[in-house]
């Protein structure tokens, strides 16, 4: 729990209020951000007025939201290894 806030918060742009980011962790920030707008649509049938949540997503945008994944979970792991 960094920052005060409960680990479990699905809002990854809810972080933005309590951690004063670093310059380096500009790109982290505003990766949850375009997760966060993936985090419903993507999940459920009926997010999307017709059709399945495949029929909106490109694989380029899926790629970037791994990218952006792996970014955020290094960082993490990079966080919970210190001391």
């Amino acid at each position: 729990m960094r920052c005060g806030l409960d680990s479990r918060c699905a809002c990854r742009s809810k972080l933005n209020l309590f951690c004063r980011p670093t310059e380096a962790e500009e790109y982290l920030l505003r990766a949850g951000k375009e997760l966060d707008k993936h985090y419903i649509p993507s999940r459920y049938p009926n997010a999307f007025p017709q059709g399945a949540p495949c029929d909106y997503y490109t694989k380029e945008e899926a790629q970037r939201a791994i990218t952006h994944t792996k970014h955020i979970l290094a960082f993490c792991e990079a966080l919970l290894a210190e001391p």
